[in-house]
């Protein structure tokens, strides 16, 4: 079986860019909780790089931890999904 070359689609998207660590949490929540509801089975969170981050880059690690806790599957973007600032999760 050959392999399609582009990705799946994207059904939705969350920027997590500018938000605290409460505020973050509270939207991919939020955000993961409609995405399931609106049926989406691929969904891309922007966390960023953290490259304006003042000590250590926290949303990245604080998404991955929500969406592990949530049991989902996710995977670092591809450099035409947004990279490493940016991850894709299968609902």
């Amino acid at each position: 079986m050959k392999q399609n070359k582009y990705p799946p689609k994207i059904d939705a998207e969350l920027d997590l860019h500018g938000m605290t660590s409460w505020e973050a949490t509270s939207a991919l929540e939020i955000f993961l909780e409609k995405s399931r509801a609106a049926g989406h089975h691929r969904v891309r969170i922007i966390t960023g790089k953290g490259l304006h981050s003042e000590g250590e880059p926290v949303l990245r690690a604080q998404a991955q931890e929500i969406l592990q806790a949530e049991e989902l599957s996710f995977v670092r973007a591809k450099i035409q999904e947004g990279g490493t600032g940016a991850l894709i999760v299968t609902l």
